[in-house]
C-alpha cells in the first residue's frame, strides 16, 4: 500500500491585523484576512511558545494529515477537529475548529471550505513569511 500524503485543503498568507491576549496569559487570539482567498481567520495561538506581533505576515495552511515532510516546512503545528459550521451568506461559510481548547474561526467562500466538515480532523500549520 502506498503511503498516504497530506492534502493541503487551504494555504495562504495573512497579515496579523489584531491581537487579543486579555483572556489568558500565554494565549493570544490573532485575526487577519488572507491574501489570495479573502478568507477571515481568527485563531488562538500559544504565544508563549510562538511569539507574534501585530502587522506580521504569516503563511498558514490547513491539511487533512500532518506528514513530517509538511511539518518541516512550518514552525507551529496543531491538530484539531471541526465542531461547528455556520452559513454566513449564500457565498460564505464559517467553520469553527478546536485545537485542544485553542479555538479557530475561518470564514471563507463555501467552495474553499467545502471539505471542512463536522468532526473532521484537521492540521493547522503556521510560519512567519519572509
Amino acid at each position: 500500500m502506498a503511503p498516504s500524503q497530506s492534502r493541503i485543503l487551504l494555504e495562504d498568507r495573512m497579515t496579523v491585523k489584531s491581537m487579543d491576549s486579555s483572556k489568558f496569559e500565554k494565549v493570544t487570539r490573532i485575526s487577519g484576512r488572507s491574501a489570495a482567498f479573502d478568507a477571515e481567520l481568527t485563531i488562538d495561538i500559544n504565544t508563549n511558545v510562538y511569539p507574534l506581533k501585530e502587522g506580521q505576515v504569516l503563511t498558514f495552511a490547513f491539511a487533512d494529515q500532518g506528514k513530517e515532510s509538511l511539518m518541516e516546512d512550518y514552525e507551529y503545528v496543531c491538530l484539531g477537529r471541526v465542531f461547528h459550521e455556520d452559513d454566513k451568506s449564500a457565498e460564505k461559510r464559517a467553520v469553527y475548529i478546536s485545537f485542544g481548547g485553542l479555538l479557530c474561526q475561518l470564514i471563507a467562500d463555501k467552495a474553499i471550505v467545502s471539505e471542512f466538515t463536522m468532526d473532521k480532523r484537521l492540521f493547522f500549520f503556521l510560519r512567519r513569511s519572509t
